[in-house]
């Protein structure tokens, strides 16, 4: 009798330590991820081999600069804190635009090269799609986004352009 009540709670406690570890695992990949909580997009203007990437968390904004030439890395040239009301202000904005509804895909296939955009949306962005890519064309519904990201940036050099804006 003993030993069958030894069993059973030798058999609940793995079931708990199992349990457990499992969590600490799902904590600690969240702490990992590199993934933005709101957005990241990554511009690449194609003619001057730049590129800029955005990384839109809940509470920072920040602008990487990266280029095709030969001695040059990624690295970080803007960066703010986000306020609540700022961060709350922009995931409604994403979120009005039915990210759900968006294409995978705008390629204007005319161009060979321009100006391209991935924006890859966080886990703070109820949708199932993680990625929309446009190529060499502007897509009104981005906008509101847009323009909100350029309100953001005081420094013109680092805001987002659309394609055939300069």
């Amino acid at each position: 009798m003993l030993q069958i009540e030894i069993k059973k709670r030798a058999a609940t406690m793995n079931k708990k330590l199992t349990i457990l570890l499992y969590l600490l695992l799902l904590v600690l990949h969240g702490c990992t991820s590199n993934k933005a909580d709101i957005i990241q997009m990554k511009h690449y203007f194609g003619g001057i081999g730049v590129q800029l990437i955005y990384t839109i968390n809940k509470n920072s904004l920040s602008v990487k600069y990266n280029c095709d030439f030969e001695n040059c890395s990624e690295k970080n040239v803007y960066e703010r804190k986000l306020s609540e009301l700022e961060s709350g202000k922009f995931i409604s904005k994403i979120e009005s635009l039915k990210p759900d509804t968006l294409n995978n895909e705008y390629i204007n296939k005319h161009v060979l090269d321009g100006h391209n955009t991935e924006i890859y949306f966080g886990k703070l962005i109820e949708t199932k799609k993680s990625k929309v890519i446009i190529k060499n064309m502007n897509l009104s519904v981005l906008d509101s986004m847009i323009k909100y990201v350029d309100e953001l940036i005081p420094e013109k050099k680092f805001r987002l352009k659309t394609f055939g804006e300069e």
